[in-house]
Order: structure tokens, then sequence, then C-alpha cells
């Protein structure tokens, strides 16, 4: 909407414009930054290093569980461990691995169920 307005009212409201933009300019050339910049600014890097410490937390306990699921891998028998070796590092199937060991595809599943309750119970010690 335009509404006429005195002459003078005009000329000021332009050359307040015009300073607050020479300012701006002179501020930024000085290196100058507003208050709210700066806390906005450390905000995000609160932000960033919170994320980034939470994710290392979650590295390391990713980290302390492949350690202990190996230590508890490794009180496994030997026909354990390759069953599980074969369902879950070489990614074959229960009926794949049944026709490996010559057996059903039932028993690789509770063979597969028996060794897990057995690191299950493992891990939790």
């Amino acid at each position: 909407m335009l509404l006429e307005v005195p002459e003078a009212v005009y000329t000021e409201f332009y050359r307040e414009k015009e300073r607050n933009r020479y300012l701006d300019k002179l501020d930024e050339k000085n290196g100058l930054v507003s208050l709210e910049s700066v806390i906005e600014a450390v905000k995000k890097r609160e932000n960033s290093i919170s994320a980034l410490a939470e994710s290392i937390v979650d590295i390391v306990i990713e980290n302390l569980l492949r350690d202990k699921l190996r230590g508890a891998l490794n009180q496994l028998t030997v026909e354990e461990q390759e069953l599980v070796y074969q369902l879950y590092y070489r990614n074959l199937t229960e009926r794949e691995v049944a026709k490996t060991l010559r057996i059903s595809q039932v028993a690789v599943n509770k063979r597969k169920h028996r060794i897990l309750e057995k690191l299950k119970k493992i891990m939790e010690i």
C-alpha cells in the first residue's frame, strides 16, 4: 500500500536506511559481528559437539559389545562356531547349511536357537 508522506519524512527514511547499510558494510569490513550471531554460532557448535560425543559413545559401546561377542563365540564348540559362521558371516540360509551338513533345516534351526540362547547367557555374565 502506498501512502503519501511529506518529502522530509521520505528523505529521512532513506537517509537512515543508507546509514544502516553503510554501518553494516563497515562492520563487515572490520570483522565485527553481532551478539546474536555469536550466540547462534555457539549454539550450533554445542549441538555439533554433543552430537559428536554421542556418536563417539555409540562407537565405543559397539566396539565393547563386539569384543564381548568375540569372547563369547570363542567359548562355543567348533561345530557351534561353524554353524554361526555359515549363517551369519557367509549369510547362508538354514536350508543351505542343512544341505552341507546333511541334516534337516529344522535341525539347523533348533541348533541355531540353542546356540543363540547359549551366547545370550554368556554375554549376560
